[in-house]
């Protein structure tokens, strides 16, 4: 599958070489913060190539005996990614594909999907949109970030637990001026059977989210930005909230995770906020995920959605001179109804980091330390282990 689209990728390249000189000289190449941005004015055609890997080294060692668990050096995000208008400078299209194999989702059997977004977008205006493809769901903040834009190695454990990822179908937004800053809505409707499914059912996911900046719009994208790297000058602020009902879910998560023995209707409720000013960044969310009959069972073996809630917090100091400390602490809580289940441990993590930015998001090392805990509210052991995260991320 990884050989095929890099051959793919490698017919396009050849195809544009081959173009008609008088083709080819109308195209302009340009590198900014977007990435490579290949320009073609007479055809309203632009395109915006971008990529990064992010090689993970981990060391995890029990807390009682102090014995080392696991050591682990991955590719853990290699992206490709474009994006663009064609003919159109109404009409966008979006393409991400993951080629590293911790960056693939595999978890149905026999699907393979390096895709991660494939979408066309029209602007029926400034502020009003409609994409029809796959992308990622209005979830909660992190979900919405770029997982190169976070200030951590990776994501919390409240976005593995909660987080609903991506799904195909139809996506709309409208922002609109609010007090000092913008008033976003999102909505969508989707297959709810999660990245590139080749099945299907009678049911349909649906989700909303609302977005506002009160204190005025930040700087960039600073709102779906970890760390205050632009050193916003005065505070701001962006709070949302989003939903998501995911109607007759045939997989753990809703959208993903492994299949259950049974469908289950599932609703989640993202809260979540994040406030910068002068290069100190305070994030904060809130998941609760309810399920009624959440367990699901074939003989002896049980899979579960996990129902519960998980709350996050982390705050971090961007240095002028590029270094960035930061904590975060999160945890998930289990609902009752799934103790006992496989899945249903209550986590917490806490951990510190600092990192380095050499060229803001795109050129950046983070070294991450942690401890992490499981419980089991049904027994009540515990298993708790220290671990050690350095992340290098690099990229256009």
């Amino acid at each position: 599958m990884l050989r095929r689209s890099l051959a793919g990728i490698a017919l396009l390249a050849g195809a544009a070489a081959a173009l008609p000189a008088q083709d080819t000289a109308a195209v302009r190449v340009t590198y900014d913060d977007r990435g490579l941005v290949f320009s073609a004015p007479a055809r309203a055609t632009e395109v915006t190539m971008r990529f990064y890997i992010q090689p993970l080294f981990l060391l995890q060692a029990d807390d009682d005996a102090g014995a080392m668990r696991r050591i682990t050096l991955q590719l853990r995000r290699t992206r490709l990614g474009f994006t663009g208008t064609t003919f159109d400078p109404r009409l966008r299209f979006n393409l991400q594909l993951g080629l590293s194999r911790a960056d693939i989702e595999t978890e149905t059997p026999g699907n393979v999907n390096l895709v991660a977004d494939a979408n066309v977008v029209w602007n029926w205006t400034p502020n009003l949109w409609t994409m029809v493809g796959q992308g990622k769901i209005f979830g909660d903040r992190q979900e919405i970030n770029a997982a190169s834009e976070l200030e951590f190695p990776d994501r919390t454990i409240v976005y593995t637990a909660f987080g609903p990822d991506r799904d195909a179908g139809v996506m709309s937004g409208y922002t609109h001026p609010l007090g000092a800053g913008p008033f976003t809505v999102r909505a969508s409707v989707t297959s709810g059977e999660g990245r590139n499914s080749t099945t299907g059912d009678a049911h349909l996911a649906y989700g909303g989210r609302l977005d506002w900046q009160p204190l005025g719009a930040f700087k960039g994208n600073g709102a779906f930005s970890e760390s205050d790297l632009q050193h916003e000058p005065n505070a701001r602020l962006a709070i949302g909230a989003a939903f998501l009902y995911d109607e007759g879910a045939t997989r753990l998560g809703g959208l993903n995770g492994s299949a259950l023995y049974a469908p289950r209707d599932i609703r989640t409720t993202f809260v979540d906020a994040i406030w910068k000013r002068r290069g100190v960044a305070i994030e904060a969310e809130y998941v609760q995920r309810y399920a009624r009959d959440p367990i699901t069972s074939a003989g002896p073996d049980v899979r579960a959605v996990y129902a519960g809630y998980g709350v996050t917090g982390q705050a971090s100091y961007a240095l002028k001179n590029g270094f960035l400390p930061a904590v975060r602490v999160s945890a998930i809580v289990p609902d009752a109804s799934v103790y006992g289940a496989p899945t249903g441990l209550r986590k917490t993590q806490i951990a510190a980091e600092l990192a380095r930015y050499l060229r803001g998001h795109h050129l950046k090392w983070q070294i991450e330390f942690g401890h992490d805990e499981s419980k089991d509210p049904a027994l009540g052991t515990s298993v708790g282990s220290l671990y050690s995260r350095l992340s290098l991320l690099a990229g256009l």
